[in-house]
């Protein structure tokens, strides 16, 4: 593999991303796989285990206690640790195999280090739920409150006022929007840092902005521009499959009845695998994406390239 270390603008970062995800593509894939079999089981093994506690807590509901509650309590207290262990591995081993790829090192699957930044990993990610929390409540709020106001601007006789406020609404939710895509991407690199940097908690927060903060608006724009093209990538293989559904039910009733019924058995697999394989072959470009950032954003600022080479040196004396 070829070894360019030179500071990228957007369309070459975006380009990197794409040569990047070709390059270790096939190990994306295994990792992406055996990531999501790990999580089904796990949410098969906690959905038999919630099954149980159910009939438990539906015989305490007899004895007067609350059973709803408690099962709602249970389950959100069993889920997010396990939707927080299963992003920690997935987060981290895509990142690992893209370094791999940027550094021009022969991609491998076994013998990353996956074990020794998931612990780190982990943390970062709990610090982003952590200060995205108050954003979320500021959100609801002005949720809450327009929601209350709306109904009066609904009932209004006055056209200007009925159609004004919706887009007064309108507004501000889209403000609301951006204002969270603003804030999430200043702790967008805060993975990447504790992949690569020895940071825990928030101290991947802090680093994350300070890589940030030089180049924020011109990152951020790369990064939504990112994020809506591995979307339509997503949507673009969900509508082929689709389209697939539709055209054999166009044709369908010109086929033999023994057809047909296979056909059917072959559409109902199509319907459940097709979504999962798009989100297998989108999965490795979030974790792309960022470590490209993270590098980029050090070789311009703090002279990455340099040490790199430094490095290199120092190896073959």
């Amino acid at each position: 593999m070829q070894r360019d270390f030179s500071a990228m603008n957007a369309a070459e970062l975006l380009d990197k991303v794409a040569d990047i995800y070709k390059k270790s593509f096939w190990k994306q894939m295994a990792f992406a796989a055996i990531i999501y079999l790990i999580g089904m089981g796990a949410l098969f093994a906690a959905f038999m285990i919630l099954s149980f506690v159910s009939v438990v807590f539906a015989m305490i509901s007899y004895a007067g206690g609350d059973f709803y509650d408690s099962i709602l309590i249970i389950t959100v207290l069993a889920m997010l640790p396990l939707i927080m262990i299963w992003t920690s591995f997935s987060s981290s081993g895509h990142i690992l195999l893209s370094r791999q790829a940027f550094y021009g090192f022969k991609v491998k699957l076994f013998g990353m280090g996956i074990f020794k930044v998931f612990f780190r990993v982990f943390s970062a990610l709990l610090a982003q739920a952590i200060v995205i929390i108050p954003f979320f409540i500021v959100a609801a709020v002005l949720f809450v409150a327009f929601m209350n106001v709306v109904p009066s601007f609904v009932a209004s006789s006055v056209e200007i006022v009925k159609y004004g406020g919706f887009i007064i609404f309108a507004v501000v939710m889209l403000i609301i929007g951006i204002a969270y895509a603003a804030y999430s991407h200043m702790i967008s690199l805060s993975v990447a840092v504790a992949a690569f940097e020895r940071q825990y908690f928030f101290g991947t927060i802090k680093r994350s902005w300070e890589l940030l903060k030089t180049d924020f608006w011109r990152t951020f724009g790369i990064r939504m521009i990112a994020i809506f093209v591995i979307f339509a990538f997503s949507m673009s293989i969900r509508g082929i499959i689709s389209m697939f559904i539709v055209l054999w039910g166009l044709f369908a009733d010109t086929m033999p009845m023994a057809v047909n019924i296979s056909a059917l058995l072959v559409i109902w697999i199509i319907s459940f695998v097709g979504p999962m394989l798009a989100s297998l072959i989108t999965a490795p470009l979030d974790g792309i994406l960022h470590a490209l950032i993270y590098f980029n954003q050090r070789i311009k600022n703090e002279g990455l390239d340099i040490e790199i080479k430094i490095d290199e040196l120092a190896a073959r004396q």
